[in-house]
């Protein structure tokens, strides 16, 4: 069954969802967009793994490269 959650929503959860395994808030809001933002594109394959040791909460994220979508 599919459930559609408001953008909003589902983007304050997901950042909520950082924050609470000790991602800081300006770090926490970057990847809830991010990772929203693939949702909006159709791409459901990313998800967090955030409990499964995917992120590390102590890391400092920066951009690798840049280039075309």
């Amino acid at each position: 069954m599919t459930s559609r959650v408001p953008l909003n929503v589902l983007r304050t959860f997901a950042t909520d969802c950082f924050q609470a395994t000790g991602l800081n808030s300006k770090d926490s809001s970057t990847a809830a967009e991010t990772l929203t933002g693939t949702d909006l594109l159709g791409v459901f394959t990313h998800g967090t793994k955030l409990q499964g040791g995917g992120y590390r909460t102590a890391a400092i994220p920066r951009i690798e490269r840049e280039g075309p979508a």
